[in-house]
């Protein structure tokens, strides 16, 4: 009986550590948020976010409420956090990246977007960006891991999404490994 009691209140002061830190930083996050909105609004937008589930249920609150605060922190407003979440949680899950991994790829991802294609982001946007990991033949870890070393490149040459992808095909289809292709990037665009 004593060990059940131990581990229900092992069980609740956990449960309110991590409630605590996901209020910590959805407080963070709301402070960051360029918006004319009220301090209020904001903790309430930011919980409306968070609390969206997702397909597979693989985000934890605390996941979800980490990688809203890392895109906060990027300017990255509140609509295009809220259509990726749900891809992030499929990149994450099915190529079994480090949540922060993840988010340093869709960071890269939403930044070309906005810089080279200079629009806001679209769901197709981010459909689009799963078809070009899937086409590529290599381990989709290689590609991401490629991509969020070169992703600047693609921004100061004015590369389209689809353009960078063809020159990445090649590259791995002549042979190329990662490290190579990276510095072949960085050779030809610098």
């Amino acid at each position: 009986m004593l060990l059940f009691s131990t581990i229900i209140i092992i069980s609740i002061i956990s449960s309110i550590k991590i409630a605590s830190e996901v209020e910590t930083i959805k407080i963070q996050a709301s402070n960051f948020i360029i918006d004319n909105l009220s301090q209020k609004q904001k903790l309430a937008r930011i919980d409306k976010i968070i609390k969206m589930s997702t397909k597979y249920e693989q985000l934890s609150i605390k996941d979800r409420v980490f990688a809203l605060r890392y895109f906060v922190f990027l300017n990255i407003g509140l609509d295009d956090i809220e259509k990726i979440l749900p891809f992030l949680e499929v990149i994450k899950v099915i190529y079994i990246l480090k949540l922060e991994d993840a988010l340093e790829f869709f960071a890269s991802f939403y930044f070309i977007i906005l810089n080279s294609e200079r629009r806001n982001l679209k769901e197709s946007d981010l459909d689009n960006l799963v078809i070009h990991l899937k086409k590529t033949p290599m381990i989709p870890t290689d590609v991401i891991k490629i991509f969020i070393s070169t992703s600047g490149i693609i921004i100061h040459k004015e590369k389209t999404l689809a353009d960078y992808f063809d020159e990445l095909n090649l590259y791995v289809t002549k042979g190329y490994n990662k490290e190579k292709i990276i510095e072949k990037f960085k050779l030809e665009y610098t």
